[in-house]
């Protein structure tokens, strides 16, 4: 073996490993980032989520260490999901992927920019398969990074080399695209779709409250609905009612809390009605409540999932946006469709930023070579 096919071997488990400890980063993003008790920088230390004990350096290292500790904690003994392990894993195949196809002695930084979207990619798709939700730091954040990279790494964008005004503004562009086409889908879709109405078995619970990193407060309607406020008041025209129940206010200017029933409770962007009782949505820190039914405008898909788009379009280029699109929608499709094949309840909502996500990178690793394939299928 001479000295290039040593140094490929050298640089290419240099990937993998550090995928593996990037991976174990980004348990700790997936876990903390869409919580309100603890950040991403703090605790600075990683802890167990059941005993909250601070794990030592030598009980984390990626992969090895769950293996040795028999997938418990060192501390509790409690069990450790087998997530930790298949996240760093996966970073690891993905990065030493990324390196096979764009790394080399010349092109190392390409490698680091995709490296870079793939974390982006990880840490959307679990944070969006438990909460429903993908926090604008990865989104909008994640389509910022994408531009600067395009300025650092202008072929990022094509035959761009030396010209990174050139590269930036097509970053600029296909997040625009990004965005703007799934901006129309979810508009269309609210119009066609019209409202959703739901029946409760009793009393459901509900609550609202702001969450940090977003935008807009989150309604959570029992334990598997969580929708953003923005994404319910699209138009000023939409409403959300519920009705037979009751409604525990937080009040701001004060540390009191007051509990009403209603028949009738009709929230507007800004402010509701508890029956004929105007109140201010500023006036309040949290709301929570039980109701027998619901009544919102449909989601086609929420915007998150546009603000998503818009960082594929960023990294990758306009042409990314429609074919992640459309692969995305199709794997959709089939993991429904197997799901109602094998019995499994498929009536709850579906994220479908995973399912952008790997479309997108269908289209990274093979995305032009599809595309040609396709049009010289359908011209013959």
């Amino acid at each position: 073996m001479d000295s290039s096919e040593l140094l490929h071997v050298f640089l290419t488990a240099t990937a993998g490993v550090l995928g593996a400890c990037v991976g174990s980063f980004l348990n700790v993003v997936i876990y903390r980032l869409p919580r309100t008790d603890c950040q991403v920088h703090k605790p600075n230390r990683s802890f167990c989520p059941n005993c909250k004990k601070q794990i030592p350096w030598y009980l984390n290292i990626p992969i090895i260490a769950w293996i040795l500790l028999g997938a418990k904690c060192h501390n509790c003994k409690k069990p450790i999901s087998w997530r930790y392990p298949a996240i760093e894993a996966l970073t690891a195949v993905m990065f030493v992927w990324i390196w096979s196809h764009f790394g080399g002695v010349d092109t190392w930084p390409t490698a680091i920019a995709y490296w870079i979207l793939i974390a982006i990619f990880i840490s959307a798709t679990f944070i969006d398969l438990e909460h429903m939700i993908i926090p604008n730091v990865l989104t909008l954040g994640g389509a910022a990074v994408g531009i600067v990279a395009c300025a650092l790494v202008p072929t990022l964008m094509g035959d761009f080399a030396g010209r990174p005004f050139h590269a930036v503004g097509w970053s600029i562009f296909g997040a625009l695209v990004g965005y703007g086409i799934l901006w129309a889908v979810i508009s269309m879709g609210k119009v066609l779709f019209g409202k959703r109405s739901i029946e409760f078995e009793g009393q459901q619970s509900w609550i609202l409250s702001e969450h940090e990193g977003e935008d807009n407060p989150i309604l959570e309607i029992g334990e598997d609905e969580k929708i953003s406020w923005g994404d319910i008041f699209f138009r000023d025209s939409d409403r959300l009612r519920f009705s037979a129940g009751e409604i525990t206010l937080y009040h701001k200017d004060s540390s009191e809390r007051e509990t009403l029933s209603y028949e009738s409770l009709v929230f507007c962007f800004d402010h509701f009605f508890i029956d004929d009782a105007r109140y201010g949505i500023e006036t309040v820190s949290k709301l929570e409540g039980k109701a027998g039914s619901v009544v919102m405008s449909r989601e086609a898909m929420g915007f998150g999932d546009a603000k998503f788009e818009a960082c594929i379009g960023a990294f990758l280029g306009w042409k990314a946006v429609p074919f992640s699109l459309f692969a995305g929608s199709i794997l959709g499709c089939v993991v429904w469709l197997l799901g109602k094949c094998l019995g499994k309840d498929v009536s709850k909502q579906l994220p479908f930023g995973p399912y952008l996500a790997v479309g997108a990178l269908i289209w990274l690793f093979a995305g032009e070579e599809i595309v040609h394939w396709y049009l010289t299928l359908a011209r013959s």
